[in-house]
């Protein structure tokens, strides 16, 4: 039996697909160790529950660095989590694949052994576990879990330095962009990351870009869209790497493989969230016509004004439309 190692950041938003890639592998039979930062094993209320239905599922922990009463929150401290990944994290992570590929690792009360590590996946925007990886001699497989047409515009980046087509601040949002080739259409200033009106030498942008020059040394990618919606940017983006694998989205594959009656609210995304869930609304949403509840969820990096927020729930109000909506932030 192969044996991989899962190395992931601590956004939430990463965990779960990271956690339902590792949960799809278990289920071909192939022993994971899915490796978190302290502070997040922790807060993963259900790994017990994951393993008990994966086996081969196991958990490994490192520091971040970070003092425990770091609020680590990507907005606003996004460079003090990254630098403490890279400095602290990385050297920790070297240190745990050679005890990972130089010894056989017990299993619980020693009832069995795992199998030698054979590879690292790693999410594709911590790229230190390919430093590590590469170190200890063990192939590299990248996951990224956003959008491939995010992926594309992050790795054409340089194209759009040396082009001159950017950094371009906010003036001009509609002018177009050449420096990332798509077939559906002419991309513009306003359709491509945030970073982009970043100066060139900021630590973010710098971090960004540095990430997508790296992941193209792993020896493939795993994205979470499929080939038939996304086909001509994947096109493109098979030109950066050897092989891609567009298998998402990973949670209705996962469920395509194990099935909807073995996959409990435990053992699938409530067991990836670092939060305990508030199922109150169940009950309420239950009794409520098929389709007659709006859903509204901007995610956890969305921040909404007081007033956006009182214009948002005017909107919804004058629907005359039952609603149920998740405000993560808000100011």
């Amino acid at each position: 039996m192969k044996r991989s190692m899962r190395n992931d950041k601590h956004s939430k938003g990463h965990i779960k697909p990271m956690l339902t890639l590792a949960q799809l592998l278990c289920h071909a039979g192939i022993h994971v160790t899915f490796v978190n930062t302290e502070h997040n094993h922790r807060h993963l209320t259900r790994r017990e529950a994951l393993s008990a239905r994966f086996p081969t599922l196991h958990f490994r922990s490192i520091s971040d660095g970070l003092p425990s009463d770091h609020p680590r929150s990507i907005v606003p401290y996004f460079l003090d989590i990254v630098t403490s990944l890279r400095s602290t994290t990385a050297p920790l992570l070297h240190q745990l694949l050679v005890s990972l590929t130089s010894i056989s690792d017990v299993v619980g009360d020693g009832a069995g052994q795992l199998p030698p590590l054979s590879c690292v996946i790693t999410d594709g925007i911590m790229c230190f576990a390919i430093d590590a990886a590469e170190e200890v001699g063990l192939p590299v497989i990248a996951v990224r879990t956003s959008g491939a047409c995010s992926v594309w515009c992050y790795l054409c980046l340089p194209k759009l330095i040396e082009e001159a087509e950017m950094p371009f601040g906010d003036e001009d949002m509609d002018k177009t962009i050449s420096g990332v080739p798509v077939k559906e259409c002419l991309l513009r200033r306003r359709d491509l990351p945030s970073i982009c009106r970043m100066p060139a030498d900021h630590p973010i942008f710098k971090f960004f870009m540095e990430e997508h020059i790296a992941i193209t040394r792993a020896s493939c990618l795993i994205l979470n869209p499929f080939e038939d919606l996304k086909s001509s940017v994947l096109s493109h983006i098979v030109s950066k790497f050897s092989k891609i694998y567009p298998i998402g989205p990973l949670l209705a594959l996962l469920k395509s493989r194990v099935g909807d009656d073995d996959l409990s609210s435990s053992s699938t995304a409530a067991a990836a969230s670092l939060r305990r869930e508030d199922c109150s609304c169940m009950t309420w949403l239950d009794s409520q016509r098929p389709g007659s509840v709006i859903f509204i969820s901007y995610g956890s990096l969305v921040k909404l004004t007081h007033f956006q927020l009182l214009e948002f729930w005017h909107g919804l109000v004058n629907s005359g439309s039952h609603f149920l909506w998740s405000c993560a932030r808000m100011c």
